[in-house]
C-alpha cells in the first residue's frame, strides 16, 4: 500500500496525459471483463459439463456482476480514476493492514 501511487506518480511525470490514462484503463477494463474472463471460463464450463447450463451463466453473472458481485464491489473505487484528478492516494484503503498486523504484530 505505501508504492500504491508509484507507477501513476511516474506516468504523471513523463507523459501525464488524460486522455491517455482514460483510453488505456478502458483497453485494460474491455479486455479483461470482454476477452480474458471469458476466454479462461469458458474451457472450464465446457470441461464441467455446464457450458450450455442457463442457471450457471445466472449464478456466474450474478457472482460477478451482482449486489455482492466482484466487478461491483469495487466499482466506487474504479470510477475514481476517471476522475481527472484521481491520485492513487484518494483511496483510503489502510483497512487492508489491519488483519495481516493483527495477525503478525505479535512477532515484530
Amino acid at each position: 500500500i505505501e508504492h500504491k501511487a508509484v507507477a501513476f506518480d511516474v506516468y504523471q511525470q513523463v507523459d501525464g496525459s488524460y486522455r491517455r490514462r482514460i483510453g488505456a484503463m478502458i483497453g485494460a477494463t474491455f479486455f479483461m471483463v470482454v476477452l480474458l474472463v471469458p476466454m479462461r471460463m469458458t474451457p472450464l464450463l465446457y470441461r464441467d459439463g455446464v457450458l450450455f447450463n442457463w442457471r450457471t451463466w445466472r449464478d456466474g453473472l450474478s457472482f460477478l456482476y451482482g449486489r455482492q458481485g466482484i466487478f461491483r464491489m469495487p466499482w466506487n473505487h474504479y470510477k475514481q480514476f476517471y476522475r481527472r484528478d484521481f491520485h492513487p492516494w484518494d483511496v483510503q484503503d489502510f483497512d487492508l493492514i489491519r488483519p495481516f498486523r493483527d495477525e503478525y504484530q505479535s512477532g515484530l
